[in-house]
C-alpha cells in the first residue's frame, strides 16, 4: 500500500489496492495468515490451509468477522528509487488504452494515471488542488513548495476530516472492466465534473467478495482479468441535498457500467440494495460458522444515513460552524498541525536535496 497512513489491518479488513495492484492483486492477496478473535472467544490462526474461508472473506468484511490481532505479509524489497516515465495523453479513450496495454507488462512494477480534464492526462501520479481552491490560493510551483508540509496526504486528510469538509466532499473510487470506463467517464464528466480523476488498474479480486469484482462480462462471456479503478474525489454541490442525491444517482447508475465501488467511501445503499449487490448467502454463513453474529454487519458498519447526519449538524453547534467559511479550512489546518504528522515527512527517508546524494534531516 502506498498511501500514508492506511495500516496493514485497514488495508486487509477494508480494501487495498494502488499502483502494483495490476501486478499482485488487492492487498489480501499479501496476506499469508491472521489471527483472529472470534465473537464467542475462540483465538484462531487462519492460512491458505487451515480456515482459508475465514482467510479470504475476512478481506473487506471491514472486522465484522472477528478482531484481527495479526497478519504474516509478504513484502518485496523497495529500491532506493523508482524510474518513472510520463505518457501524456490526450483524451480519456486514449489514457484507457495506453493504461490497458501497459498492464501486460510486467517488467513494470507501478502503474496508474491522472487524468486533468477530459483531453489532458497522464500515465502518472499527481497532486490535486482542493486546499487551493477552498482558500482561493493561487497553485503555483512556489506555493506547491512552500505548503508542502500541508501537502501529504496524512495531512490533507487530518485537515479534510477536521475542518469537517468530508461532509460535502465527493469520495468515491469506483472499479469496472475497461471497455466501461470511457462511458462511466463520460457521466462523471456530465454529473460531477470533478477532475483529476485518479486512473489505476486492479487484478481482478476472487469471489465472493466485498471487495469490488467484475459485474459485466466481455463480448465472449468471460469475466476480465483485469479492472480499471477510478478515484472520484473533488467537493460536491454546497447543496447538502443535492449533495446526496448525486451520491445516491452514482450508486443507482453503477450496475449500468458493471462497477462496484469500494467500501470505505460514503456508502447510501439501503440493505435490499446493499444486499443485491454482495453475496448475503455466502457472507451470513461465515458468520454463522465463526460466531460473529453478534457483531455488526458490513452493511451497518459502511453505511450513512442521510437524515441522522442531517439531525446532528443540526444540533451541533460545532458542527454548523465549520460550515462557515474559512472557520472550516482554518480548524482542519489546526488539527492538521497538532497531530504532527508532517514531521513523519520531514523524516521519511526518500527525501533527498537534489545532488547531494543523501537524505535531508529536519534541521537542514
Amino acid at each position: 500500500m502506498e498511501f500514508p497512513g492506511i495500516t496493514v489491518g485497514g488495508g486487509y479488513a477494508g480494501t487495498g489496492g494502488e499502483s502494483s495492484s495490476f501486478k499482485y492483486g488487492f492487498f489480501n492477496e499479501t496476506v499469508n495468515r491472521a489471527e483472529f478473535i472470534l465473537g464467542n472467544g475462540d483465538i484462531v490462526l487462519a492460512t491458505a490451509n487451515d480456515y482459508a474461508d475465514l482467510l479470504h472473506g475476512a478481506s473487506g468484511a471491514v472486522g465484522s468477522l472477528g478482531i484481527t490481532t495479526m497478519l504474516e505479509v509478504q513484502l518485496i524489497a523497495a529500491k532506493e528509487f523508482v524510474k518513472t516515465t510520463y505518457y501524456p495523453v490526450r483524451s480519456v479513450k486514449e489514457a484507457i488504452e495506453k493504461l490497458e496495454a501497459a498492464s501486460s507488462n510486467h517488467s513494470l512494477d507501478y502503474l496508474d494515471g491522472i487524468l486533468f480534464r477530459p483531453d489532458y492526462g497522464a500515465i502518472v501520479t499527481g497532486v490535486g488542488e482542493s486546499a487551493f481552491e477552498y482558500f482561493k490560493f493561487p497553485f503555483t510551483r512556489f506555493t506547491r513548495w512552500w505548503l508542502d508540509d500541508f501537502l501529504h496526504t496524512r495531512m490533507l486528510y487530518e485537515a479534510l476530516h477536521g475542518s469537517n469538509q468530508s461532509r460535502d466532499y465527493v469520495v468515491q473510487d469506483v472499479a469496472m472492466p475497461f471497455f466501461k470506463a470511457v462511458e462511466f467517464i463520460d457521466y462523471t464528466t456530465n454529473t460531477f465534473d470533478i477532475w483529476p480523476l485518479w486512473l489505476c488498474p486492479l487484478r481482478q479480486a476472487r469471489t465472493p467478495t466485498f471487495h469490488p469484482h467484475a459485474l459485466a462480462r466481455t463480448g465472449d462471456g468471460k469475466v476480465p482479468d483485469l479492472l480499471l479503478n477510478v478515484g472520484l474525489w473533488g467537493f460536491g454541490p454546497k447543496n447538502h441535498d443535492t449533495f446526496i442525491a448525486q451520491n445516491l444517482e452514482l450508486e443507482r447508475k453503477l450496475p449500468d457500467f458493471g462497477a462496484m465501488k469500494w467500501l470505505y467511501a460514503h456508502t447510501y445503499y439501503t440493505q435490499d440494495e446493499f444486499w443485491k449487490i454482495y453475496d448475503k448467502s455466502w457472507y451470513d454463513n461465515l458468520r454463522e460458522k465463526y460466531h460473529s453474529n453478534s457483531l455488526p454487519n458490513v452493511w451497518q458498519k459502511v453505511t450513512i444515513d442521510p437524515q441522522v447526519q442531517q439531525m446532528a449538524l443540526q444540533t451541533s453547534w460545532s458542527s454548523w460552524l465549520l460550515q462557515l467559511w474559512p472557520l472550516g479550512g482554518l480548524w482542519g489546518l489546526v488539527k492538521a498541525i497538532q497531530s504532527q504528522q508532517y514531521q513523519l515527512a520531514r523524516r521519511s527517508q526518500w527525501r533527498y536535496r537534489r545532488g547531494s546524494g543523501r537524505p535531508e534531516t529536519k534541521d537542514e
